[in-house]
């Protein structure tokens, strides 16, 4: 991922916790584009809450892609 993209995703943080809502389609979408393994799905889906799994999410993503 390339800097200004993570940089974004630090900026944006707390909007992105806050609003993204379906997490559920939100993994789906990113493990069928093969930016997430399945063992990252899971260990997304197993956090308690959609807010955690959301935090897991975009701590996870900065280490994905080129």
């Amino acid at each position: 991922m390339s800097e200004l993209h993570r940089n974004a995703l630090i900026h944006n943080r707390v909007y992105l916790v806050r609003n993204i809502l379906d997490v559920p389609s939100v993994l789906c979408l990113l493990r069928r584009d093969r930016v997430l393994t399945e063992d990252m799905q899971e260990s997304i889906e197993v956090k308690p809450t959609r807010t955690a799994r959301v935090a897991a999410l975009l701590d996870l993503l900065p280490r994905r892609g080129s």
